[in-house]
């Protein structure tokens, strides 16, 4: 079984996979936000809807087993995979065809394949799962499980297949042939089997689908299984009829599903024959310990999100995709195969947090789940940086090393051959850390104070920034004050999963004013994980428009200038608006860039572990940038400060990119040279 980071390499040559992702899952992306607004509410019920039913799990199924079998159906609790495999295999006919609808739990508990080897003969009847089926490929995707396969090869494949050479490379085309080749296996099958979005504890089998073959499958044949997970229950119709409806929003942007079947009992909308299976196969166990990976809906609207799956698509993740999938694999399999499906690719970008009709908050619980860990699997560069941060000495020496290989050129070129952790170098400014407790007052009229969070990276190696920031607040009306005490806020040392060194001096900023920061991973944490200063702290950019921005007398005259957002300040921060307002406000003139919402991949020390994954999402991202026809970026973290530029070194590139506290520093001195 290759290992993670061969798998990691395989997929990143796959440029054509890759593409098909990403133009797949772009016009979702832009879907889903123009249709949410019209249901604010929903994901806070759907939430509630799960927190309820996993909180009295053993409950709610007992009272799901007792109603569905008053109904009619017959009714299996599954201990684990086996024993669902082997009771489905008792109850089915001799040398059956049977039918398959999309079941995400059916493949991780293998049970076509256990069908197959028992003399079974197994159809899958979503088109997406039929075309792997021919191909001989995994799925790809919980709800777009052949994404990455181009026409062409699906074409090809069809006619092969089905014997069809003619056939032409349209999609409407290739839908007309599966449904020729399907329509007489649907109505021959003796067996069906399917998934199910929700069971209800008043006995309702609740299904969402877009093609119609789930109709067919749980209605035409005289047998009919449904295999669903036991945290598939919820309280209602009204709750499972949410559930479908979100999976609908949030995973493709449609209102809800084109079809929607609600199972109340055999004999009125069904075969005769109906056996449900809810499979338990650890969840009750795993749920007492971390419930809210398997709140998850399986809509897949984190994956529709997630830069690290646009870049490697299955190979992020086993039988379970992506980042909940790795989550769940580690409470239910255990650390050694979530290391293996890839618990370190997660980037922590939080871009799925919001994108998730649940709000799963999947970067937060897999930092729990890497601080679990028996062993610590960060490349030695990585653990050598992590000593570092908690080091000031050896920061300010590292920072007239880095200096030094910027100024003889040898960053610049090792940024242009970049793809192994040691071709990514630093480039700091040539400032001096901040006096620790130095106060700069502000300009009059004078509006209050503030402390600025020196941080460690950011105060050893761009402490320029930092100069700069205390010059906006200034302007502004503020006096800075700068805390005795210097320390690193945790981030980098949770976000690989590693226990951080020392603890924090959070007395050293004392009495009630706002402490500003200028890192928005800095931020993001401090702001996220419970600390006595987490009430107090700001981002720069949010404090501004909060107060109400002074703008520079003398604005600059609309320089073009293409804005990258942090993931950490847009999504985990929810600032999105307030910088490009400010920078509009002294005078630049943002224009586009091409998928502006893009991750660049730095994630603290990510880019030490996963060099060539976080060096192609460097690159897009200055290519990106290059696209806007802007000759002055910027952004509002130092991560991707680091990692931009040196992605715009690789691809030669003249644009310069600057911290937005230097911009606006700049504008008020009148100067954007």
């Amino acid at each position: 079984m290759p290992d993670l980071h061969d798998r990691v390499r395989r997929a990143l040559l796959d440029d054509t996979a890759r593409e098909a992702r990403r133009h797949g899952t772009q016009p979702i992306r832009e879907r889903v936000p123009r249709a949410l607004p019209a249901y604010p509410e929903l994901q806070s019920r759907v939430r509630r809807s799960k927190e309820r039913a996993l909180d009295s799990l053993e409950e709610l199924l007992d009272q799901a087993g007792a109603r569905l079998m008053s109904h009619g159906f017959h009714v299996y609790r599954a201990v684990d995979a086996a024993a669902a495999r082997d009771y489905i295999l008792s109850h089915m006919p001799q040398s059956s065809l049977v039918i398959k609808s999309k079941s995400n739990l059916a493949k991780e508990i293998h049970l076509p394949d256990a069908l197959r080897e028992a003399g079974h003969r197994v159809i899958e009847t979503d088109l997406g799962d039929h075309i792997n089926q021919l191909m001989g490929r995994q799925s790809g995707h919980v709800l777009m499980p052949a994404i990455g396969v181009t026409i062409e090869e699906i074409q090809k494949t069809f006619q092969e297949q089905f014997h069809e050479p003619d056939l032409k490379p349209r999609p409407e085309d290739l839908v007309a042939s599966a449904r020729r080749h399907l329509r007489p296996l649907l109505e021959e099958a003796g067996v069906g089997i399917s998934g199910a979005n929700a069971v209800t504890a008043t006995g309702e089998i609740v299904l969402m689908e877009n093609e119609g073959n789930i109709r067919a499958v749980t209605s035409l044949p005289d047998v009919h299984f449904v295999v669903a997970a036991v945290t598939k229950v919820v309280e209602s119709l009204e709750d499972a009829l949410s559930v479908v409806q979100a999976a609908s929003l949030y995973g493709i942007g449609q209102d809800f599903g084109n079809y929607c079947t609600v199972l109340s009992g055999p004999g009125r909308d069904i075969g005769p024959d109906v056996h449900v299976v809810l499979v338990d196969d650890g969840r009750v166990k795993a749920i007492l310990d971390e419930p809210e990976p398997f709140y998850c809906i399986n809509c897949g609207s984190c994956l529709n999100v997630c830069p690290v799956y646009a870049e490697l698509g299955e190979a992020y993740g086993g039988e379970r995709l992506g980042g909940i999938g790795v989550m769940q694999t580690f409470l239910l399999n255990g650390e050694e195969r979530a290391l293996h499906d890839g618990l370190d690719l997660c980037l922590g970008c939080q871009r799925c947090v919001p994108a998730c009709p649940v709000k799963i908050d999947t970067p937060a619980i897999t930092n729990r789940l890497k601080a679990r860990r028996r062993t610590i699997p960060t490349g030695p560069l990585r653990q050598r940086f992590l000593r570092l941060v908690h080091s000031p000495v050896d920061l300010k020496r590292s920072r007239w090393a880095l200096s030094a290989a910027a100024t003889l050129g040898i960053a610049a070129r090792w940024h242009r051959r970049g793809r192994k952790a040691e071709d990514f170098i630093p480039v700091p400014t040539s400032h001096q850390p901040l006096p620790a407790g130095r106060v700069y007052p502000g300009a009059e009229p004078i509006r209050g104070s503030v402390w600025i969070f020196p941080g460690c990276v950011m105060d050893a190696w761009y402490s320029g920034v930092h100069q700069d920031t205390i010059r906006v607040l200034n302007a502004n009306g503020y006096t800075v004050r700068v805390p005795q005490q210097k320390f690193c806020c945790g981030a980098l040392d949770a976000h690989a999963g590693a226990t951080p060194l020392g603890s924090p001096s959070w007395d050293t900023f004392s009495g009630n004013d706002p402490i500003i920061l200028n890192s928005a991973g800095c931020g993001a944490y401090l702001t996220q994980h419970p600390n006595p200063l987490s009430d107090r702290v700001e981002d720069l950019t949010a404090f501004l428009t909060r107060v109400g921005f002074r703008a520079p007398p003398k604005p600059v005259s609309g320089t073009p200038l293409a804005y990258h957002n942090p993931c950490h300040l847009a999504y985990a921060q929810q600032i999105a608006e307030e910088p490009r307002q400010l920078l509009a406000m002294a005078g630049y003139h943002l224009v586009d860039v091409p998928a502006g919402e893009a991750c660049c991949g730095s994630a603290g020390t990510y880019n030490l572990e996963f060099p060539e994954l976080a060096w192609n999402l460097a690159r897009r991202k200055a290519a990106d940038l290059g696209a806007s026809g802007a000759a002055l970026a910027c952004t509002a973290n130092p991560g991707c400060l680091m990692q931009i530029r040196a992605g715009l070194e690789s691809l030669g590139s003249n644009i310069r990119l600057e911290h937005i506290a230097t911009l606006l520093a700049h504008a008020y001195a009148g100067d954007v040279s």
